[in-house]
Formats: C-alpha cells, sequence, structure tokens
C-alpha cells in the first residue's frame, strides 16, 4: 500500500557513524589506510545477510479502527537476493534487546502468516500496540534484525538502524513520517512512508546500464554499494569514504586517482581490505605522494576499473575542506569566508533577539535563549567550534519560542578548553559568537542578565544585582562544602548510543522515623544503561547503613548492572500502562505508611502531551521486573489529573513543549495546620475542610513549572480533585534569578514551606521560604545554595529533623548543624545526589527541646510544633529553621489563651461559631 503525501521532503541529517575500518579486516599502515574502532555489530553470512531493513515507521496512532499501517509501529524488510528467503521465528529489537520486549516473526500479533519473501520483495512486520512489543520511539530508537529470537544474540544480528532528532531533523516522527533507506543505502526522514513498496527515490537496486554491466557513477555517492565521500581535506591531502550499507564492503585493489590518470597519481587499497557496515575509512594520498590542488578532483574505482564515486573543485583556499551534504547529492566547500569574520564576541543577535544562553563545555551542549516576543524558526541555521569542519546543522523544523530556549543536546563534535562557539543564520551570516580560554575542561559559561556578556556559572558575577524591585538572597547558612552519596555513575548510563544519557534524579522526601530518603526520578532508562527513547521514571528508596545512606538492596528496591548498584522502581499509571515521568515526592505526616505520593508532568511513553498529575503508590506493595529490563516495577493505586482544575484557574496546557512544564514538586500539609492559621480558598472564602471530598486530612501543594505558581488541591480516593488555592510567584524573586519551585518540602516541624529552584536562569539554585502571611503562604525569602549545588540542575531539597542536630568537623565553635540532602537532575562529575549540612538555629538546641519534623505536621489545633519565625544568628542573617523550648511553650500558651477567650465570647452570643473559628486562626499565628 502506498501511502501518498503531499508534504515536501525534510532534509534530516543523515547518520555519520565514526566507526572506521576494523583491524582484524587485515587493513593497517601497509595499505595507508587509518584503523580504527571495530563496528558493534556483527556480519551475518548466507542469505540472511541479503535481508535488509528497507523502512520504519514508528508514528503509531495506537487508534482502534486505523489500519495497521497507521495503528501500529512496522518495520519493512526487503529481499535483496535472487531467491525466496523465509524469515519466519526471526526477531526484531528496539534499543532495548530485551527478550521480553521483542517480536518473532510468525508468532507476535499482528501474525505474519507468508513468511517467505520473494526475490527482490518485501515484507512488513506490523507490531501490535496493545499486544506486542517492542513499542518503538518516534524520537530516537534502534531496530535490530536477528535471525533468531528469545535472549537478545550479537552474532545473529543481520541488519540494525538507529535514528534520534539529530538524524531524522525532527524532535519526533509523526504519523506520516518514516525512516527510510535511500537509494545510496544510508536512512533518512521520509514524509511518504511506503509500506511494502520501494521508497521515493530507490531503483530496484541492480545499479545496470541494461547491458549486464555497472555503469560508472559520476556522483559523490553510489547506489550499488552504499558508498559516499564523507570528506576531502585539501591542506592534508586525506580523503575519508564512508558506508551507508548494511553490510562490509570489500575494497581490496580499488585505486583513487586524482584528476591525472599517470602511474604516479594513482593509488591503490591493498589487499583483505574492506570498510565495515555503517563505518569509514580515511586515506592520506599524501603517502604515495599525490598532492590534492586548488583545482583537482577525486576519483575512486573497484577492482574491476569501474569509476564508484567522484568530485571535482575549482576553489582559491588552498587549504578548503569539502563535506558532503546531508541528502548525500553533493559536496561543499568549508569555512572560505573565514577571513572575512569578526573575531568580536556576539553574545546577542540583534536582528533577532536571540542569545548564547549556556555553552557548557563539559557536556558538549549548547543552549540558545530568546528575548523576542515573537517565535524564530532555526530552520537552516548552523553552530560550529572553532573547526570549520566540526558544523552542527539545526533541525528543519526547530523553532526557539519567544522568551524560550532551545537545547542542541550533545554536539557530534567535543568543545575544548580553548574553542569557541559560532552561530550562523539560514542566510549563512555569523550572528553569534563566543571564544574562551583556560584550564577547565567542565566549565559552563552563561549569559549575564543583559545578554551582552558572558560568566563562568557559579561565579558571583552572575547573580544579578539586587535592585528595588528585587528580592534580597541570603547567603547559605551551612557548610559551604558538600559531599556525594551515590555510587559514581550510577545515576547515568557508562556509555551511550543515543543523547539521553545522564540522570534524571529530581524530588526528596526524608522520613524521620525509619531516616530513610525517598527520591523520585523521572526516567530511569539512562540508569539502566538505555540512551536511546525515554522510560518510566521511579521511586528511589536510601537508606542508613550507620554511616550514611546507601540504595536500599531489599525488596527488589536496587540491582546491579555493569558492576555498579543501581536502583529504583520503575512507575507506571493505574492501569499498569505507560512511564511515569517522576518530578515530585511526599508523604502525609511524614510516613510512607499512608503510601508515597508523586508529582507527575506526563507519560514518557507519549511524552508530547500533557499530564499533570499526582499518584499514589503503596511502598509495601509487592513488585517483580515485568519488562525484564532489570529493574522492578510498580502500579499506581490512584492518579488524579490536575489538568482540568487548573484550567479553572486560567492555566491550560498545549501539546508539545508544555507536556514538560508541568508538576515539579509536591508536599502535604495537614489540615490542622491550615484550619488553625486561617487558611482561605481561592474565592476568599475560609478552607473549610468539609466542604471538600477529602481523603487525606490535608492539601497536597503541586509546583508547576509553566508559571512558577504553587496550587494546593483536596484529593479523594474516587479521583475527586478540588483546587483550593492559588499561590503566585512574586516578580520581584524572579527578578532576583530565582527560577521557580522545583522541589516542595513541608518543614512541620518549623511550620514554613520550602522551595528548591534550579539554575535556569544561570543565577544559581536558591531555596526559596514560604511562611503563613493572613489567609496562606507566600514568599518572604531567598536564600543561596553551596557553589557546588548553585550550579546544577538541582531539582529535588531535602531536610531532616532537628533531632539530628549535632557539631560537626569544619562548623563554627558553639554551633550545630543538620544533614540536608540535594538531587542534581543529571550527572555532574558522575554523581546525582549530594548532602551538606544547614545552621540549626543558635546551636544551642537539644533533642528534648526540639519536635519531630513529621509529628508537628499530624498534631492537632494548638500543637503545631515551634515558631515558623524566621530569626538569625550571631551574624544577623536569617536561617532557615530556628527552634527554641522557650518559643515552643510560648505558642502553645497563647493558642490556649486565644481558645479560651473565644470560647467566652461565644458563650455570651458576641460572635457566631463560624467567627470565632477565624478569629482563633488569626489570632493563632500572632507568634511567628
Amino acid at each position: 500500500m502506498n501511502m501518498n503525501n503531499t508534504h515536501g521532503n525534510r532534509a534530516g541529517a543523515l547518520l555519520l557513524a565514526t566507526v572506521t575500518m576494523m583491524a582484524g579486516l587485515g587493513i593497517g599502515a601497509a595499505a595507508g589506510i587509518g584503523v580504527g574502532t571495530a563496528n558493534a555489530a556483527s556480519t551475518a553470512t548466507g542469505e540472511s545477510a541479503k535481508v535488509e531493513i528497507n523502512e520504519v515507521f514508528a508514528g503509531n496512532t495506537k487508534a482502534a479502527g486505523d489500519a495497521d499501517d497507521k495503528r501500529c509501529d512496522w518495520v519493512e524488510l526487503k529481499n535483496t537476493t535472487s531467491g525466496d528467503v523465509d524469515v519466519k521465528g526471526w526477531g526484531i529489537y528496539d534499543s532495548g534487546k530485551k527478550a521480553k520486549k521483542h517480536y518473532t516473526i510468525g508468532t507476535s500479533a499482528v501474525v505474519v502468516t507468508d513468511t517467505v519473501i520473494k526475490a527482490g520483495g518485501y515484507l512488513v512486520v506490523y507490531i501490535d500496540p496493545d499486544t506486542a512489543e517492542p513499542g518503538l520511539g518516534s524520537d530516537a530508537d534502534s531496530v535490530y534484525l536477528t535471525t533468531s529470537s528469545g535472549d537478545f544474540v550479537d552474532a545473529d544480528v543481520v541488519d540494525s538502524t538507529i535514528w534520534d532528532a539529530s538524524t531524522t531533523g525532527v524532535s519526533e516522527m509523526s504519523d506520516t513520517q518514516s525512516w527510510a533507506r535511500q537509494a545510496d543505502g544510508t536512512f533518512a526522514l521520509s514524509d511518504t512512508p511506503t509500506p511494502g513498496e520501494a521508497n521515493p527515490g530507490q531503483s530496484d537496486g541492480s545499479g545496470s546500464d541494461g547491458d549486464g554491466t555497472i555503469a560508472d557513477n559520476d556522483g559523490v555517492a553510489d547506489s550499488t554499494t552504499g558508498l559516499y565521500l564523507k570528506s576531502i581535506n585539501i591542506a592534508t591531502d586525506v580523503v575519508t569514504i564512508a558506508s551507508g550499507a548494511s553490510g562490509n564492503t570489500d575494497i581490496s585493489g580499488w585505486t583513487i586517482r586524482d584528476n591525472k590518470d599517470t602511474a604516479d597519481h594513482i593509488y591503490t587499497i591493498g589487499q583483505g581490505s574492506a570498510i565495515v557496515a555503517g563505518g569509514e575509512t580515511s586515506i592520506d594520498l599524501s603517502v604515495p605522494g599525490i598532492g590534492l590542488g586548488k583545482d583537482d578532483s577525486v576519483r575512486v574505482f573497484d577492482a574491476n576499473g569501474r569509476q564508484v564515486l567522484k568530485f571535482a573543485w575549482t576553489t582559491t583556499n588552498s587549504g578548503a575542506v569539502f563535506t558532503i551534504n546531508d541528502k548525500h547529492s553533493d559536496m561543499s566547500e568549508q569555512g572560505a569566508s573565514n577571513t572575512e569574520e569578526s573575531t568580536d564576541n556576539i553574545i546577542k543577535d540583534s536582528a533577532t533577539a536571540i542569545f548564547l544562553k549556556s555553552i557548557d563545555v563539559g557536556s558538549d551542549t549548547v543552549i540558545l535563549g530568546s528575548k523576542a516576543k515573537t517565535d524564530t524558526s532555526l530552520a537552516a541555521w548552523t553552530l560550529r567550534d572553532s573547526d570549520d569542519s566540526h558544523i552542527y546543522s539545526f533541525a528543519d523544523d526547530a523553532v526557539i519560542k519567544a522568551g524560550s530556549q532551545i537545547s542542541t543536546g550533545t554536539l557530534p563534535f567535543g568543545l575544548g578548553k580553548s574553542d569557541k562557539v559560532r552561530v550562523y543564520n539560514a542566510s549563512g551570516t555569523l550572528v553569534l559568537q563566543f571564544s574562551w580560554s583556560g584550564d577547565d575542561g567542565d566549565v559552563v559559561y552563561v549569559a549575564n542578565t543583559d545578554a551582552d556578556g558572558m560568566d563562568i556559572q557559579g561565579d558571583g558575577a552572575v547573580t544579578p544585582t539586587p535592585s528595588d524591585d528585587a528580592m534580597t538572597v541570603s547567603k547559605w547558612a551551612g557548610l559551604s562544602t558538600v559531599s556525594t552519596l551515590d555510587q559514581e555513575n550510577s545515576f547515568g548510563a557508562v556509555s551511550s548510543d543515543g543523547e539521553h544519557t545522564d540522570g534524571n534524579l529530581s524530588g526528596l522526601v526524608y522520613e524521620n522515623s525509619s531516616k530513610t530518603l525517598w527520591g523520585a526520578d523521572n526516567d530511569l532508562n539512562p540508569t539502566l544503561g538505555i540512551t536511546g527513547p525515554k522510560g518510566a521514571g521511579s521511586i528511589n528508596k536510601f537508606v542508613s547503613d550507620g554511616s550514611g545512606l546507601k540504595q536500599d538492596s531489599s525488596d527488589g528496591w536496587s540491582f546491579t548492572l555493569d558492576g555498579i548498584s543501581k536502583g529504583g522502581k520503575q512507575l507506571h499509571f493505574k492501569d499498569g500502562t505507560g512511564g511515569v515521568d517522576a518530578e515530585g515526592i511526599t508523604l502525609i505526616n511524614n510516613s510512607s505508611d499512608s503510601g508515597i505520593f508523586i508529582g507527575a508532568e506526563r507519560d514518557n511513553e507519549n511524552k508530547k502531551v500533557p499530564r499533570p498529575s499526582i499518584l499514589k503508590y503503596d511502598a509495601k506493595s509487592t513488585t517483580t521486573d515485568t519488562n525484564g529490563d532489570g529493574a522492578q516495577d510498580m502500579t499506581a493505586s490512584q492518579e488524579w489529573n490536575l489538568s482540568s482544575e487548573l484550567a479553572t484557574a486560567g492555566l491550560t496546557f498545549a501539546e508539545g513543549d508544555d507536556a514538560n512544564l508541568g508538576v515539579e514538586g509536591v508536599a502535604y500539609v495537614p489540615d490542622s495546620y491550615l484550619t488553625a492559621h486561617g487558611f482561605t480558598t481561592r474565592d476568599g472564602g475560609v478552607y473549610r475542610p468539609a466542604d471538600y471530598k477529602n481523603s487525606y486530612a490535608g492539601l497536597f501543594l503541586a509546583a508547576i513549572e509553566k508559571n512558577g505558581h504553587i496550587y494546593a488541591f483536596a484529593l479523594a480516593d474516587d479521583g475527586t480533585v478540588a483546587l483550593v488555592q492559588d499561590i503566585s510567584l512574586p516578580q520581584a524573586a524572579i527578578n532576583a534569578g530565582y527560577s521557580g519551585p522545583r522541589d516542595l518540602t513541608w518543614d512541620g516541624e518549623h511550620q514554613q514551606l520550602l522551595a528548591q529552584g534550579d539554575n535556569d536562569s544561570g543565577s544559581g539554585a536558591m531555596i526559596a521560604t514560604y511562611t503563613f502571611s493572613g489567609t496562606g503562604f507566600a514568599l518572604t525569602s531567598l536564600m543561596a545554595t553551596p557553589a557546588e549545588i548553585a550550579g546544577q540542575n538541582t531539582e529535588g531539597f531535602a531536610i531532616t529533623p532537628d533531632a539530628q542536630c549535632a557539631s560537626v568537623a569544619g562548623g563554627a565553635t558553639g554551633k550545630r548543624y543538620k544533614p540536608v540532602y540535594w538531587s542534581d537532575d543529571g550527572v555532574s562529575q558522575g554523581h546525582s545526589l549530594r548532602t551538606g549540612y544547614m545552621l540549626c538555629g543558635d546551636g544551642t538546641q537539644t533533642q528534648s527541646q526540639t519536635g519531630q519534623q513529621g509529628a508537628a505536621t499530624g498534631s492537632t489545633t494548638g500543637n503545631a510544633g515551634t515558631s515558623g519565625t524566621t530569626t538569625s544568628d550571631s551574624t544577623g542573617k536569617g536561617l532557615l529553621a530556628t527552634t527554641g523550648s522557650d518559643l515552643a511553650e510560648a505558642s502553645i500558651l497563647a493558642g490556649v489563651l486565644v481558645a479560651l477567650a473565644v470560647t467566652l465570647m461565644a458563650l455570651r452570643g458576641g460572635i457566631r461559631l463560624r467567627a470565632s473559628n477565624d478569629s482563633s486562626a488569626k489570632d493563632s499565628s500572632i507568634n511567628k
């Protein structure tokens, strides 16, 4: 069935594997060919080597009633032999290569009954989205065709292909696009899926001119062999030939010539030489003395004398480098106009208001920001470092939204200690540039507030200077040093076959009674070594071993992969499907006995669709590894989708980028505290728990990334959600560089809400303190974090109770400190979990003087713990948490007196019962 499509073809960047020739194939210095790393994929022999993957469709609709070529993912196979091939029992695997997540031809649904592929014919394997695996990632994934099924066997691999945004040119393939083999053997994005037929532009593969001989090829790519000229460097006389073929190509006895045919201008490749499937080889023509000139050519001939590849040029640049384009149809000179370029730094483009927001040298990532009022297309824009042959092309559909940002992801080339980043618009004009020189290979440069310069992240110069409309950011009230808790690389993939390699640890909450640190991870796949598609998030459990915290080794909470101890149970929705993008985590009254509550943004298996939700999980439930990936799986017992209630407050989420701007942090606050302090509803009325369907005797606060607001919800076990109050983010906090709440911690011991921010603004990760102010919570102070934490993508923060306050090494004399924890939504220097120490008030309190963090949250009115007032240490700086028996006793006494006064007034008939409750609530908050 030919699915016609009128959309124009997208010029998706083709996958250029950097694998060179294998030493085991006899390629050595004597032959004048560079020997590189071997391709990991095995090469099958016999008839199986002639069956290849021809087209992949990963944009299934999953919609009942749609035809299989729309409803299902599918893989098209082509038999390139002269005889029939039966592929019954062969396997199809994705990047996970899992036995439990593969497709067996002739067995798995949709069942293929005729498994014999006729000579030159096609077989389309439809993978039912409801009953079969694997589900292919439309954004990034791999497909492997093997002659066996069950456990993945490298030696049985017949063919494979891999794609991601850098090769398809789009963030996600739609249901009108496919990943298709081209005439030259390489793969590219196609806007015309053709299951069961030749792909657009493909011939029958014969390469014949009609008389049984194969015609000469005058182009830079050859459809017969799948080879193409990747680059030609005139200055070094080096020619690089790459392969898009599915099998190895024997190039023994082949010759390379320039524009002359004399013996001294002919280079002969030695016997036993081959180019690995998907690999490349670089040939130094200066070895036999062939020099490439300004007006010259490169011609490649096979052992029979057929011209396979050719490119001719004329240039005035003796150092020119020619590289192949994305379509493999031509080569172009790079860097011809370098001498014309300015060497000045250009941080912001005045024409578009696009600016260099950050350059992460360590991770080879560049983020562009926008100060424009309209969206800007980046189609045909390119980025280079100091080497003109290092080119990154933005996707054809890349758009930087007004006031937003866009990341390159990991660049295909590395940024050095002394290097530069240059950005060219669609006309080829240099519009952005920044050069640097230093000794730090992991440095991160960020734009200043006005985007007219860049500073090193973590330096004091990055933080905007406070002004009349910006809150003051106090110094970190604790020790400046932090230490790592997790084993190196335990939250990231050690090696990569895709762009998604870093860890995703996010929200944290500390359970006092068991001394357990719970964590939410929004995608466990990198931890599992799966670096292509996003997977299910997880709950992680860290327990005390006497000397610190480690992944819990019991009840399936941890596992070992590649000799590294890792952990996490994968999270699925209430129906057992999907992969929860877990961001925030909280407990009721600081106890996991009542369940673990997760704040989520979306389903990672449908990641363009927003699903802002709170989910409940039973930490003590029996779990198993249901999909064979090494981690056990948990299914939610409840889910509350917040979308409809948020919409009543004017907050909606569109499909696309908004899906990643949902719930970031969650916290639970008991009704006993809220009613005692006069918490109000969003319409100004007094909050009365009885007015709401509420199964948990308290409200759940959810921090939303899209607008930085915190919303209070009442949740019921029947799925009912009710929005009670909207807590806005003050502009003065934004002006101070606070990025907004990324994790929420209810500090019931000190009656305050703590909100950890990340470093999105480039001003350093900060902690905001929300205290009760009249009718609800309000952001009242900002505090910096230790330098190491400030510079990271910090998305989690947890505190311990004052019972853990003690004198610590490096602390000030007479002061006590307690442990706190941070998570890094990434892997900085190989780690994602860190601990430090926060100052405990004036350092005089003892365990007998302080209440447990969780005990206060569950207490009755008038016994809600110690005062939540921010007090000062000897330096006069405000601290997050203060306590003292005198303040606690005064708070209790004040509550008793107020209650007594109200009762007397009620007996006299001076006020109604509702008014007495309001008065009590207001008066009980005086002692703050």
